[in-house]
């Protein structure tokens, strides 16, 4: 009987089992391991032996791997060159530029990948480390790339680095870029709205980019790169913990969400008050084609002036199904969130909706009578309502 998949906690026992051969699906957990070159040089000879493998996914979580020991990984790995799906989590193991530089050349030898998940968050390969990333240029039939490169100071050069070769994915669809606390800042942003516009037939996107340096202006520039991608109508951005809002928050009117479909935004930790929702709901009420919202503006300034605002936007959004909105700590009174609940109440279309607004000064009485409202859309079917 033919072993299609198989769970291993160490290298040994991958080595000693009996039926490399028949694997199609191999994953190897790995955590906190104190790794030596000889367990990488054991696991390069099992994989070797694994001829029919098209999954791999490998998790190093926590292990400290030294950047001399990289290239042996790579070569291990490099052994899968018919693997389809490669997971690769080497989040907090110290890996610096020159290792992952070594990794990536070895990872450019899996040329049949299509589904392609790289996991680097909190290492210390910094701005020089994505240099030499142009060698997974080579690997244009993936079409779902993950990559977590949070925590890791790549500052603007190393975005430029790691762009550089997004236009040869010539068969990506899917793509999810975690760049989180990376002191990023607008030439960075810049460039990843050109990368990011080259990406031919792109038509999911999670763009994630927390705690960086990024203003209203650079927001609007991937707004307005990413209005380029023809083919995208699923989009994440998180903005959290950035620089959003204040004096320059009228920009945020020049957005363009009108492609999308399905559209996540995050803009929590901003300083977004009643003007930068004046803007952001402009650019809502062009989504004719939005079906599936999610507004996450945790601890901003919107107030009662904001969520009428914001109640009265997304009242015009005609086909939207389903809404998520989390709006917790804002300085919502009850009159706001009356207004808001008035433009909710004449969604047509709305199934599902989940409401948070904790943290805001909203008396029981009104909170009642807002959650019987919500209740009475004859569409409903789910709903979440948090005060």
């Amino acid at each position: 009987m033919q072993n299609e998949k198989k769970y291993f906690q160490n290298v040994a026992d991958l080595l000693n089992s009996a039926s490399l051969q028949n694997l199609k699906i191999l994953n190897m957990n790995l955590i906190g391991e104190a790794l030596k070159c000889e367990d990488l040089q054991n696991l390069g000879q099992a994989l070797r032996n694994c001829s029919n493998l098209s999954t791999l996914n490998l998790n190093f979580l926590w292990c400290r791997i030294d950047d001399d020991k990289l290239p042996i990984l790579g070569a291990a790995i490099a052994n899968c060159n018919n693997i389809s799906t490669l997971v690769l989590e080497m989040g907090q193991c110290s890996i610096g530029e020159e290792g992952i530089s070594c990794l990536f050349s070895a990872l450019s030898q899996i040329k049949n990948v299509t589904d392609l998940k790289l996991s680097f968050y909190q290492n210390i390969i910094g701005p020089h480390g994505f240099q030499d990333l142009d060698s997974l240029r080579d690997l244009t039939k993936i079409s779902t790339l993950f990559l977590n490169f949070g925590g890791n100071l790549i500052h603007d050069e190393g975005v430029t680095g790691l762009v550089s070769y997004f236009d040869r994915f010539t068969n990506l669809q899917k793509m999810t870029l975690q760049l989180g606390k990376n002191n990023i800042q607008s030439n960075g942003v810049s460039s990843l709205g050109v990368g990011l516009s080259k990406i031919s037939k792109l038509q999911n996107l999670d763009l994630q980019l927390c705690l960086n340096e990024i203003k209203d202006e650079d927001l609007l520039a991937i707004s307005s790169a990413l209005s380029h991608c023809v083919t995208l109508s699923a989009l994440v951005l998180d903005f959290s913990w950035n620089k959003i809002g204040g004096k320059e928050e009228s920009l945020l009117s020049q957005l363009n969400f009108t492609r999308f479909s399905n559209l996540t935004l995050n803009l929590s930790e901003s300083k977004i008050g009643p003007q930068g929702i004046l803007g952001l709901s402009t650019g809502l009420t062009s989504c004719v084609n939005i079906q599936n919202l999610q507004l996450i503006l945790v601890r901003n300034n919107l107030g009662n002036e904001g969520a009428l605002i914001l109640g009265n936007s997304i009242g015009l959004c005609k086909n939207l199904q389903t809404l998520t909105l989390q709006l917790d700590d804002n300085n919502i009174l009850d009159d706001g969130i009356k207004s808001l609940v008035n433009g909710l109440a004449i969604c047509e279309k709305l199934s599902g909706l989940s409401l948070y607004a904790n943290l805001n000064d909203i008396t029981p009485q009104i909170q009642s009578k807002s959650t019987s409202k919500i209740s009475k859309i004859k569409s409903l079917v789910n709903k979440n309502i948090f005060f």
